[in-house]
This record gives C-alpha cells, sequence and structure tokens, in this order.
C-alpha cells in the first residue's frame, strides 16, 4: 500500500512567498472595501447634518444600527475570503511547485548520469510543456550516445 499522504509544503521559500503575495494583495483590497465602506456611511452622515437633523435624530440612529451591521457583516465576510484565499494560494502554489520540485528531480538524475525514462506529466500538472520538452532533450541525448557509440565500434572495427 502506498502512502498517497501529500506534503503540503513542496517548496516553502516559494510557496511562502506566494501565500504572501496572496495575502497582502487580499488585505489591500479589503482595506480598500472597508474604507469606501467608511466613506458612504460618513457620506450619509453628512447629508443628515446638511439637512440639519439634530444628532439624536432617528436617521443617526438608523445610520448607526446599519453601519454596525455592515461592518460585523464585512468582518464575518473578510474571515471567509482570507480563509478562501489561503486555501486558493495553497492549492496553486502546490500545483505549482509539485511540478517543478518533480522537473528538479529528474535534472538530478540527469547529473548523476541517470537519464530518466519516459518523462510525462501527472494528469493535472501545470507546465506540461517543460515535461515534454525535457523528454525530448532526453530522446534525442539518447539518440546522439547511440551515434558515439556506433562510431566507436565502427573505428575499433
Amino acid at each position: 500500500m502506498t502512502n498517497r499522504r501529500k506534503k503540503l509544503f513542496i517548496n516553502p521559500k516559494f510557496q511562502g512567498k506566494f501565500m504572501a503575495y496572496f495575502i497582502s494583495f487580499s488585505l489591500t483590497l479589503i482595506a480598500t472595501f472597508y474604507f469606501a465602506n467608511l466613506y458612504f456611511f460618513y457620506s450619509f452622515k453628512q447629508i443628515g447634518v446638511q439637512t440639519g437633523f439634530p444628532e439624536t435624530h432617528v436617521f443617526f440612529k438608523f445610520l448607526a444600527e446599519q453601519q454596525a451591521t455592515m461592518n460585523i457583516i464585512f468582518l464575518i465576510t473578510t474571515v471567509i475570503a482570507l480563509a478562501a484565499i489561503v486555501i486558493g494560494g495553497l492549492y496553486l502554489s502546490h500545483r505549482i511547485a509539485g511540478p517543478l520540485k518533480r522537473l528538479e528531480n529528474y535534472f538530478k538524475k540527469m547529473e548523476q548520469n541517470a537519464l530518466p525514462d519516459n518523462i510525462k506529466s501527472r494528469k493535472n500538472d501545470f507546465f506540461p510543456e517543460l515535461f515534454q520538452a525535457l523528454d525530448q532533450c532526453i530522446k534525442r541525448q539518447r539518440q546522439l550516445d547511440n551515434k558515439v557509440v556506433e562510431l566507436k565500434k565502427n573505428k575499433s572495427a
């Protein structure tokens, strides 16, 4: 029985940076929307002030209640969005780091003069063209190696 557990962080340095970018972009967008929300309620409050409503007017109470409700909704949606972004970012970084790690392992084998056989990408791997290119290079190298062996045989004969 094979161990089918996936390693969560294949390349921690890359995946950490990748996640940091995702989170920082997300926090920037969330902050932008939050300040837009604040501006929205501020502008309504200014309309009430310009209309001449007293501070105890029901309009201001209603506005404060709505803003409090929106803050709670915003907090909940922020937590949900950040969780989705972290999970999605981890998934995408894993899908990028996995194939690149496999390519790195192939290159290490090649460095030890062990040309791997039939390099293929997995079904859902990103960058399948890199695997195809490496496979073509290995096939070409094998052809050249065979020609060198034949030339040596012909010279010695």
